[in-house]
């Protein structure tokens, strides 16, 4: 017998085009031999990468947990939980800096084809592996189900030349209209010149 005033907890219904329980544990397969692959190679290259060598492997590690996560909630047939807005950190007091740390972390190449250009076919390689497994079907619904898993794709899809489905893109921004320049004031008109010589 149900409690009066209680109510259902409501689930969140998986997309008609999202991928079966078997096909997301194999997608999940899939992705994680791709990426830790991936961090293998970055891994191997750690001389020719130098100081953005710990980047990449952040971003490559934190996309393999978010893929992994993901799947393996479709594999259960069910979505991730969204997740909660992170409270604003506050800062610390201030206080005097020690020269070294003036200096600025390294940060994420964020060119296009940097990965390929700077380590060649094997980053190529891997590049067109997950391109294909985006295309498999099922998998742009899968991540269009997680903005995270998405969010942290995009950028390693971009250093790696991997075009992004169509739904995973994000929009194009609309140009900034420039503000309207008030009119300059014309100058008055010169003076008529005067003759050198007075006229007789």
């Amino acid at each position: 017998m149900n409690n009066i005033g209680s109510t259902p907890s409501a689930t969140k219904a998986l997309p008609t085009d999202a991928p079966t329980p078997s096909a997301a544990a194999e997608l999940a397969r899939q992705a994680d031999v791709i990426l830790n692959a991936i961090l293998l190679l970055i891994a191997a290259s750690f001389r020719i990468l130098g100081a953005r060598t710990l980047p990449l492997w952040n971003r490559v590690s934190r996309t393999r947990q978010h893929l992994a996560r993901l799947l393996a909630h479709l594999a259960a047939g069910r979505l991730p939980r969204p997740q909660a807005p992170r409270p604003q950190a506050t800062r610390p007091p201030a206080r005097e800096r020690d020269p070294l740390d003036a200096v600025p972390p390294p940060r994420l190449p964020r060119a296009h084809l940097f990965l390929v250009k700077l380590l060649g076919y094997r980053a190529a390689g891997f590049g067109s592996q997950l391109q294909h497994l985006l295309e498999q079907p099922g998998m742009a619904a899968a991540l269009a189900a997680s903005p995270a898993a998405a969010r942290t794709l995009r950028p390693l899809c971009h250093i790696l030349g991997v075009t992004l489905p169509p739904n995973l893109r994000l929009p194009t921004r609309p140009p900034r209209p420039r503000a309207a320049r008030p009119a300059r004031p014309k100058p008055p008109p010169l003076p008529p010149l005067l003759p050198l010589y007075p006229q007789r």
